[in-house]
């Protein structure tokens, strides 16, 4: 044998404890990186035009799904079997660099293509040329990155990504003001990918040099190339709607949809950014084989998801409209009702999160590849038919509805070993979804008409729908109850 399973075994209160260490710092970070990114968003709105927004969505989108090769999978794969890091190491670091030279020339060769003869427009060609050179210094910082994962090093993870972030923004700032335009959106990028390749090593400790081998390769890309598979049907999940649009409607509309579904998923970027990428390296310490425990957890991140998720979801829906009209110019005006539509279904896909790491739990990469491609088929058919008719509001529809159904089976489908039922995950999901709509609606539908300026409907839709949400969920859902409870001992009462 190659190895020898090591069984692991961690208390539910050290559990607790590291879920809550690593939620603040991931959290953290991600409330920097949205303060930053929203703030970026909307000073990069007064500068540029939607066209611009447009070509950048089309590179970016092509490129996402190319720069997957970097990877390969091998980061989830590296935790799932972090017993054996060292002993790996060199094998794994091999694998990323040959995998971060095939991306590089594919991402050359693709980058003429679909620049030139696909959309016919040079600088499509020229942002992808440019963003390549990110490929090796990404696919070699994962060998690092999956390291500080094992060793559950949070607030080092938080610092590196919170830094790397901000470099990248503000030198998106920087470029565009020094009259860079569109290239603004990938010389940046480039400069911060190298500059996190030499700091997470620092950090991690990790060495540079390796010694090139491939012997057992099989022990990492038997399970590394399902998750490759999966990540690869997600990336094209996020991305081929931008894609299609372009292909359908004009790169102006794609750069409206972009400013739209950008700002609709902030909710998942406060959620699931700080939250899953603790949940995966800590549960990972269960033995597999209590599944009453890691039920127990699973359901109890179902229903905070749905909880805060159906919340924050109805709420931006609300505030879309005063706010964008506040802080944007009357060119980003069809973005609103983008950002209204595509809300009503995140907060399904916040709530359906634990899917993939119940999956990764048991190993099972094989299952998480196959009903990833059933996503990605269905959702490209959906949104190719509904883009085709109905441009991109029916894009929006269609995702939301993808959202909302596609997301609930891949809970049900996935938590089955673990006997959750599905009548268990749609009382949890359903219940604050309906809540939230009516709380939120009902605001929303008083301040529709009326003659109130954009502020005065800030606060009737923020400050009135949320209280009477949370007041309400307190007071006649016990398990809301208990969470809120939890978070008071945990955050303020300590």
């Amino acid at each position: 044998m190659f190895y020898k399973k090591i069984p692991t075994s961690i208390k539910l209160s050290t559990l607790q404890k590291n879920i809550t260490t690593g939620f603040i710092w991931t959290g953290i970070q991600t409330v920097g990186t949205k303060l930053i990114a929203l703030t970026t968003q909307l000073f990069l709105a007064w500068l540029l035009v939607p066209e611009d927004f447009g070509k950048v969505s089309i590179a970016t989108s092509i490129t996402s799904v190319i720069f997957l090769i970097q990877a390969l999978g091998l980061s989830d794969v590296m935790v799932s079997r972090g017993h054996m890091y060292f002993k790996v190491f060199n094998l794994a670091k091999s694998i990323a660099a040959l995998t971060s030279l095939a991306c590089f020339l594919i991402s050359i060769l693709t980058g003429l293509i679909t620049g030139i003869y696909l959309f016919q427009d040079i600088e499509i060609t020229y942002l992808i040329l440019i963003f390549s050179f990110c490929v090796p210094f990404n696919a070699m910082s994962v060998i690092a990155d999956a390291k500080l994962r094992i060793d559950l090093k949070f607030k080092q993870l938080s610092f590196i990504r919170l830094l790397e972030f901000f470099i990248s923004n503000f030198l998106l700032v920087s470029f565009v003001l020094l009259n860079l335009g569109i290239y603004s959106f990938v010389l940046a990028p480039v400069v911060a990918s190298i500059s996190r390749y030499f700091l997470i090593h620092k950090i991690a400790n990790v060495q540079h040099l390796f010694h090139f081998s491939l012997h057992h390769y099989t022990y990492l890309l038997s399970n590394s190339l399902w998750g490759f598979l999966h990540n690869i049907c997600q990336t094209i999940i996020r991305q081929s709607d931008y894609l299609i649009i372009g292909l359908f409607v004009s790169t102006q509309a794609v750069g409206l949809y972009f400013m739209g579904y950008s700002l609709s998923v902030q909710v998942i970027g406060l959620l699931v950014n700080s939250l899953t990428p603790v949940f995966f390296p800590i549960l990972r310490k269960i033995n597999t084989e209590n599944k009453e425990k890691i039920k127990i957890i699973l359901i109890k991140i179902i229903t905070v998801f749905s909880l805060f998720g159906m919340c924050f979801s109805f709420l931006q829906a609300t505030l879309a409209e005063p706010l964008m009209t506040i802080f944007l110019e009357p060119k980003w005006k069809e973005s609103i009702l983008i950002v209204q539509i595509l809300s009503i279904g995140i907060g399904f896909n916040v709530a359906s999160t634990v899917w993939a790491i119940s999956l990764k739990l048991k190993n099972a990469f094989y299952k998480q590849a196959i009903l990833s491609l059933q996503g990605v088929t269905i959702f490209i058919i959906s949104i190719t038919l509904a883009t085709k008719y109905y441009g991109t509001i029916g894009t929006a529809v269609s995702v939301s509805l993808y959202n909302i159904f596609f997301n609930l089976y891949l809970l049900a489908i996935s938590l089955k070993y673990y006997n959750i039922e599905i009548r268990t995950i749609l009382n949890i999901s359903f219940k604050y979804f309906f809540i939230a709509l009516i709380i939120f609606g009902t605001t929303y539908l008083i301040t529709f008409d009326a003659q109130f300026n954009n502020w005065t409907k800030i606060l009737i839709n923020s400050i009135i729908p949320a209280t009477i949400y949370f007041i309400s969920t307190y007071l006649f859902d016990n398990n809301s109850k208990n969470i809120y409870q939890e978070i008071y001992t945990k955050f303020v009462k300590k």
